[in-house]
């Protein structure tokens, strides 16, 4: 399975990449800031995020909308799994789809390193579209993902209150 993984990362999905760009990619969108947070563990920067929309103001369930992650650690794509995984389930979000969603994660996201950013584009029609470094990553059609995924730090339930009001402007 490794191996296949391996195959898929370095060879397969670089070039199927090349010529799927343009169907992941959205359209020029103006995304104006609702606002802002860092992540700190102990005296370690971990992450800056954004959150954006077309006016910059957002609210629950809004489309389109844009959440940017900054790193300034790195951080293995298990990693970001797991702790996707975890987040959910601190929340009580459960979701037939989520075993699934977590799979294709661990085949989309690449191994961060300091300084990179992941980006996720959740379009009109409720589509989430990652970026790594302004590249496309790969899609998730499944219109409940997104709202999944930006409740790890938008949810009244998330597990840093002070980050989603940074987040939400407050």
């Amino acid at each position: 399975m490794k191996s296949r993984v391996c195959f898929c990362r370095q060879w397969l999905f670089p070039i199927l990449m090349l010529f799927s760009v343009q169907c992941f990619s959205l359209p020029d969108q103006s995304w104006h800031l609702v606002g802002k947070a860092r992540f700190s563990f102990l005296w370690f920067k971990v992450y800056d995020a954004r959150l954006l929309t077309p006016d910059g103001h957002y609210i629950d369930g809004q489309r389109p909308v844009r959440f940017e992650i900054n790193y300034h650690l790195p951080v293995t794509s298990q990693q970001l799994v797991q702790l996707t995984h975890k987040e959910w389930g601190k929340q009580n979000l459960f979701h037939p789809a989520q075993a699934g969603w977590l799979e294709d994660l661990m085949f989309i996201w690449p191994e961060i390193q300091s300084g990179d950013t992941l980006v996720l584009e959740i379009n009109a029609a409720g589509h989430s579209v990652f970026f790594y470094n302004g590249m496309a990553l790969g899609t998730m059609e499944n219109t409940d993902f997104g709202s999944h995924f930006l409740a790890i730090w938008l949810s009244e339930k998330s597990s840093n209150l002070l980050q989603r009001q940074q987040l939400l402007g407050y």
